[in-house]
């Protein structure tokens, strides 16, 4: 005797469907909708946030970031311009995306609801600051494209600040490093201002308040425009 299943084909499809949607994120905030491409660079989904997504979006988008640097860190090719510094300025994008919620309800649409956010992930924000900008590999890699680079402690300590505010929620880190590092590096690389064995020093000027980068020839321990 043939034994009739309890389940009848279409109860079968609905649960397929209903788990595959329950399954799929549900949180806007963690759509990518920068694009350079479109008009005006893309537009974010401002009707459709709120304080919680934003949460879950920007821990999702750091640690997002923290793979994309650790994976160029952790790269066992050999380090070129094309897979280190053009590497950096493509990671991370998630999170610049989140910013711009996150950057809106610090400041324009604060509320208690999210300030208690803010708080929550003030912590979390300052240890990715710090994994970021201690991260030894990533700028030994750079070194090894026969650019050695020096970070001043003063330097290190104004890009993480520009990196975080607890209050206002500033710019993630990847945004200031890639503003005060990456792009005036690659700017020095490709204008062929760098040579091999040259010295970049990154430093910060105090009186004008501003990140300065500094190119040193160790053979004439002469400074470079």
């Amino acid at each position: 005797m043939k034994l009739k299943s309890p389940l009848n084909p279409l109860t079968i499809i609905c649960s397929i469907l209903l788990i595959t949607i329950f399954s799929c994120s549900t949180n806007p905030m963690l759509e990518k909708w920068s694009n350079s491409d479109a008009s005006y660079g893309g537009v974010p989904a401002f009707d459709k946030m709120n304080p919680n997504d934003v949460k879950e979006a920007m821990l999702k988008g750091m640690e997002l970031s923290l793979r994309d640097y650790n994976t160029i860190a952790n790269n066992l090719e050999d380090p070129t311009f094309e897979n280190t510094i053009e590497e950096m300025e493509r990671s991370g994008k998630l999170l610049d995306d989140v910013y711009s919620y996150y950057g809106i309800l610090s400041s324009n649409m604060s509320s208690p609801e999210f300030r208690t956010i803010q708080g929550d992930l003030a912590p979390k924000l300052s240890e990715y600051s710090s994994k970021i900008s201690q991260n030894e590999k990533l700028f030994k890699r750079i070194n090894s494209l026969g650019y050695k680079v020096e970070l001043t402690k003063v330097a290190k300590e104004y890009i993480a600040e520009k990196g975080f505010d607890e209050k206002y929620g500033a710019r993630p880190l990847n945004r200031a490093i890639q503003k005060y590092i990456e792009d005036p590096l690659a700017e020095k690389i490709i204008q062929k201002k760098v040579k091999e064995g040259d010295v970049i020093k990154i430093d910060f000027d105090k009186k004008n308040e501003e990140i300065m980068v500094i190119l040193e020839d160790v053979k004439t321990k002469s400074k470079k425009d």
